[in-house]
């Protein structure tokens, strides 16, 4: 058993929370004014940062700068929007603010929500809509705080007027570093985080509209946005310090659930000194290794008390985001490693992290823990109810042993999947369980019409199905024979185990519950299936005389048919935990008769069996000679093909007598033709699947059930073909690039060219059309574009078919245009379902051609390489960064870069903006997109000034 030994750090500790604000309450006054409205002064508190410099949030946006007030009647109907008015900051402290503002509204208001910070022309609000339609709908992108309060009043002409509370709409995020650790965070990012948010918490679980609304931080909840804008963010490619480092450098992320498949996590640089630091992960947890949801107006700290271990660092940023969190276990070593040591305590789950069960009800895991029994606990991590709808028990025998108790469903033929996850001390282990009926390796074929010959070579041929758990390779096949050598090829005999030899072999009424089949013998060979698929064992007779002797395999009930009917024969059985038993007879030919399938090309040692190289492709003809030697057969004699990949030619002179029947598993078909009285028979195939690996069986005797050959003495030795994909799957090569030469990325903006270069092996469209799926977000197809009939839009991306025949050798050039202002992504290429051809699935990444320019103030500040220049649309959503190169002078030399998570058009209005930094003082200019990318290729935008507002 392999142990793996966690360290674990006592400083990178796990992520701690703290809510921002408190409810602080405000008096309020009002007062009535004509033609049906209420004149309100009213204040309400917010958590503000009156000076954050952070990166995250827009300078502008934190804090209250817009308030709108949008109005509900008592049935929760939409009457209206007022605009706050008079806006003023009271004061506060310790992040707490409050502000006073003016406002009018309806006389029939009750229910009120206050939203800060948002664009209105973002909003589709029509009168009469309801609050809990039309407040969920509202977002916000990432690049602006938003905030969000909610009142109901019974009567505005009273001075009783409820206090408000404002949320942030977004988590912060910051470092501590304790006292005397002598460390330092030389930057840091989070990782996938949201790109947008809603402005205000939804709970449509809530019975009562009114309850539907309800927040506290006390009792938390997260909303997401509809599924449209369930987007992530882009990734940053390292870190940065953004804010104020004595404040940890806060950054500001929306609330969500924080799930396994995309968890929220922090990549920091830490060290002594910047040359000395390396890269760590860390996981947003609880010290229950559980991960945290990200709640809106929560400040989450990752506190850093002493020096993080080596091991756990890494010197790049990406090795770290693939690499394995500092402050949790789980994620910290191989899932398929059942047992763990910390060095002081060991947890070991017997028979493994992935178990099977074949049976429903009451089934058991065992595990060994030698740490406190208080500190063990197991829940349901995936289970939708079909595996169990029942909570696991835990339960202890003493002596650190337990026992993981389920109820589980009744199994089906497809697995049902489940997740246990396993708590104890430190240790969280995942255990994937299986509820299936025993899988099968049908079809099973042994060598048939064989001549009664010491050393006579056989092979026997059986499957394991593709959906066997992965986890469970290498598979531990054993198989019992009497008068048989087996081999894992022709030369080496396989490993030999004593054992006894019984067998529940299920018959027409269902698999008994007793062995129905002893053999006397009491050995098995052991053969270890490493891969799904067919698998192919060989044997060689060890007697002369090739028959299993009564007595030797005994049958409850009944006594062996081929026994009882004289027939010279063997018994061969097949097993593996998981499957069902198997048997297979193999049949001799009888007397001195030395009849054999043969094929040309075959090795003369070995002439029943042929290597045929294939692609991996359809409609590929296939030609197979059979010669019978020893003899002829008969006016009457039909010979079976057995196949997986293959479907006949059928001419005048061979005609099949069925068109393929298919085995109880649909994995391999029959045919069955009448060669005549010939001594060769050349047969003609086509491939009907691109998975071509196949063993072709052809054999004459008396294994089916239309009586076929009843008279052994026609009968022939069965001979194989062996179809080989070569190469296992065809690759691709592309890349997608302007259709500037020189040029290796593409341009922003709409409409811009993004050339797809393709090479397509020639094999691959030899015989048949060739139908790929090209995955993108960000390309149309070019209908002026050559080959631009071969693609066909479809969802997420497109379907190119190739023409059969058509050579792409020479790399072939796919037209595609962008369709987004920044357009850079990966695009992934496969063959599309039930495809032609097998190719390995590739990906290539594209990126956009920065914006270069230089821009210059039209007033007296600096400008610096820290200044903080940002292109936003006029509702405030960010989406592009200028980041400074240089100053000279007054001139600063910018790089603009886009976030391709937030879209907008060629010629709407954008704001450059800039903010000064620890001031009110604010310069913009009003551009579009157009005139930004309107140069040539290499030139720069000419020199932009930005005004003082």
């Amino acid at each position: 058993m392999k142990q793996i030994y966690v360290f674990w750090m006592c400083l990178l500790l796990l992520v701690g929370l703290s809510a921002c604000t408190d409810e602080v309450a405000v008096e309020n006054g009002q007062e009535t004014v004509a033609e049906g409205d209420v004149a309100l002064q009213l204040s309400v508190s917010v958590p503000d940062a009156k000076v954050v410099t952070t990166r995250d949030i827009d300078p502008d946006g934190l804090g209250i700068k817009t308030l709108y007030l949008f109005c509900f009647d008592g049935y929760g109907s939409y009457i209206g929007r007022r605009d706050a008015s008079n806006i003023r900051l009271d004061g506060g402290e310790n992040g707490n603010y409050a502000y006073t503002f003016d406002v009018t509204v309806p006389s029939s208001t009750r229910r009120i929500h206050f939203l800060s910070n948002v664009y209105l022309d973002d909003i589709n609000a029509v009168p009469g809509m309801s609050e809990t339609t039309l407040i969920p709908s509202i977002v916000s992108a990432s690049g602006l705080m938003a905030y969000w309060g909610r009142v109901a009043v019974t009567d505005l002409e009273s001075n009783n007027f409820p206090s408000i509370v404002l949320y942030r709409n977004q988590a912060q995020v910051c470092w501590e570093v304790g006292s005397g650790v002598g460390l330092h965070v030389f930057g840091y990012a989070v990782c996938n985080r949201r790109a947008w948010g809603t402005i205000a918490p939804f709970n449509p679980h809530a019975e009562k509209d009114e309850d539907k609304f309800n927040y506290s931080l006390d009792a938390p909840y997260v909303t997401e946005p509809a599924a449209d804008y369930q987007v992530l963010s882009t990734d940053a490619t390292d870190v940065t310090v953004q804010g104020d480092e004595a404040q940890g450098d806060p950054h500001y992320i929306f609330e969500n659930p924080n799930t396994l498949d995309a968890p929220v996590y922090a990549v920091m640089l830490i060290g002594e000194t910047k040359e000395s630091a390396k890269y760590y992960k860390i996981m947003f947890v609880d010290g229950n290794k559980n991960l945290l949801p990200i709640y809106r107006n929560f400040k989450y700290v990752i506190r850093i008390n002493s020096a993080p271990p080596e091991s756990m660092g890494y010197t790049t940023f990406d090795e770290a985001k693939e690499g394995i969190a500092a402050n949790n276990a789980w994620v910290s070593v191989d899932p398929e490693i059942p047992e763990l040591s910390d060095g002081t305590h060991t947890l070991n789950i017997l028979n493994g992290t992935t178990q099977i069960f074949n049976e429903g009800g009451e089934q058991t895991i065992d595990f060994t823990y030698d740490g406190n029994s208080e500190d063990v606990s197991v829940s349901w991590l995936d289970n939708d109810g079909t595996l169990s709808s029942v909570t696991p028990q835990l339960s202890s025998t003493g002596n650190n042993t337990y026992t993981i108790t389920m109820n589980l469903a009744q199994p089906k033929e497809d697995p049902v999947i489940g997740t246990l996850l396993l708590r104890a001390g430190v240790f969280t282990r995942q255990i994937k369980v299986y509820l299936m009926k025993p899988f099968e390796f049908k079809p099973v074929w042994v060598s048939t019409g064989v001549p009664m010959k010491k050393d006579e070579r056989l092979s026997m041929t059986f499957v394991i199905p593709d959906n066997y758990p992965s986890e469970l390779f290498p598979i531990t096949c054993k198989i019992a024979t009497n008068t048989m050598n087996a081999n894992d090829d022709l030369e080496v005999q396989l490993p030999v185990i004593i054992e006894d030899c019984e067998y529940h072999i299920e018959t027409e009424d269902g698999e008994p519950k007793e062995p129905n089949r002893t053999a006397n013998w009491g050995y098995k060979f052991v053969y270890t299936a490493t891969r799904p698929g067919i698998q192919e064992v060989f044997f060689t007779l060890n007697v002369s005389e090739g028959n299993d002797p009564e007595g030797t395999v005994e049958y409850v009930g009944s006594s062996c048919p081929y026994l009882t009917e004289k027939q010279n024969h063997a018994h061969v059985f097949l097993e593996a935990e998981n499957f069902k038993d198997e048997e297979k007879v193999v049949l001799f030919q009888s007397g001195s008769k030395d009849m054999y399938i043969t094929m040309d090309g075959a090795d003369e040692n070995n002439p029943g069996f042929l290597l045929k190289e294939l692609a991996p492709t359809v409609n590929q003809p296939v030609t197979i000679k059979l010669n019978f030697t020893g003899g002829t057969p008969t006016t009457n004699t039909v010979m079976r093909i057995a196949t997986t990949s293959l479907v006949p030619v059928d001419s005048e002179k061979n005609k099949y007598i069925n068109n393929g029947t298919p085995t109880t598993n649909g994995i391999v078909n029959y045919y069955w033709i009448k060669p005549g009285k010939v001594s060769s028979l050349t047969l003609n195939f086509l491939t009907n699947t691109p998975d071509v690996d196949d063993l072709v069986r052809f054999s004459i005797d008396n294994e089916n059930e239309f009586g076929y050959n009843s008279n052994s003495d026609d009968w022939f030795k069965s001979a194989a073909v062996e179809l080989r994909a070569t190469p296992k799957n065809f690759t691709f090569d592309f890349n997608i690039v302007d259709d500037t030469p020189e040029v290796d990325a593409v341009k922003y903006g709409l409409n811009q060219p993004a050339n797809m270069y393709l090479t397509i092996p020639e094999a691959a469209v030899q015989y048949t059309d060739l139908k790929l799926f090209i995955q993108t977000n960000n390309l149309k197809r070019d209908p002026n574009g050559e080959h631009a009939e071969w693609l066909e839009e479809t969802v997420g991306g497109y379907y190119l078919t190739i023409p059969k025949g058509t050579s792409l050798e020479q790399r072939g050039t796919i037209k595609f245009l962008t369709s987004r202002i920044a357009s850079a992504e990966t695009v992934t290429i496969r063959t599309a379902d039930n495809s032609q051809a097998l190719f390995t699935p590739a990906s290539a990444s594209f990126t956009n051609l920065p914006i270069t320019g230089t821009l210059t103030l039209d007033g007296e500040e600096p400008l610096s390489n820290n200044s903080f220049i940002t292109l936003q649309r006029k509702n405030g959503t960010r989406v592009g960064d200028l980041d400074i190169q240089s100053v000279e002078g007054n001139i600063a030399t910018y790089k603009l870069t886009l976030r391709p998570e937030y879209d907008f058009t060629m010629d709407e209005d954008l704001i450059v903006y800039y903010t000064v930094p620890n001031t009110s003082v604010v310069y913009q200019l009003t551009t579009t997109f157009s005139y930004l990318v309107s140069h040539e290729i290499g030139e720069s935008v000419p020199l932009i000034t930005l005004k003082k507002q």
